[in-house]
């Protein structure tokens, strides 16, 4: 109930922070402000999708290749899946919803303005689908000391949980902002699984730093 309470006071924050304010970690900007798009779009908030479309324009995503390992029982052949959003189109859905209201718009005039002089940091993806029960196993190499951020952002057709292990056991399990931050004392590898737990296709990004 506190995470639900805490998304909306934070849509208020966001438009509040001056443009070069520091991200916390930007794999946990994008997740936070998809999954604070998607409670916006549910509850028909307005100010939170412009909130998160403005967190969303402050990541730049640079598409990458990787070849998860499947596991699970293979139903049907997945149908076609949309990929989650990209931060342009958040911000067209956020116009969308905020147009009858003279204030918001205001606040979205001032939101598209600072996205286009805000410090932009990167995180690479990859895109992936997934039938419900299956799972998606990555490894992915990590340096020593440096801490590596890893998230996921689905299409919202379907529930996904997200966990990362290190060769010493579990290292972070994500059921509400779905991102974890992990720093391995030396050079190796985070193994990851993206679960679909609903009850539908779904596809989805695989982010990191």
């Amino acid at each position: 109930m506190r995470a639900l309470i805490a998304l909306p006071v934070l849509a208020l924050s966001v438009l509040a922070l001056p443009a070069h304010a520091e991200p916390a970690g930007s794999v946990s900007q994008l997740a936070l402000a998809h999954q604070l798009f998607a409670q916006g779009a549910s509850n028909r908030d307005a100010l939170a999708q412009i909130a998160a479309a403005r967190l969303a324009a402050g990541v730049t995503v640079q598409m990458v290749e990787r070849a998860p390992e499947l596991s699970g029982t293979a139903g049907k052949g997945p149908d076609a899946a949309d990929a989650p959003r990209d931060a342009a189109s958040l911000l067209a859905a956020a116009t969308a919803a905020a147009e009858a209201d003279e204030t918001l718009a205001i606040l979205l005039g001032s939101a598209i303005a600072t996205a286009e002089v805000l410090p932009k940091s990167v995180v690479r993806a990859s895109v992936a689908t997934l039938n419900p029960g299956q799972s998606h196993g990555y490894r992915i190499a990590a340096d020593g000391a440096v801490p590596v951020e890893i998230g996921v952002i689905g299409d919202g057709d379907s529930v996904l949980a997200l966990s990362v292990e290190t060769e010493a056991g579990p290292a972070c399990l994500a059921p509400l902002v779905p991102a974890c931050a992990v720093t391995l004392p030396d050079s190796g590898f985070l193994v990851v699984r993206v679960v679909n737990s609903g009850p539908g296709v779904t596809s989805y990004w695989l982010i990191s730093n």
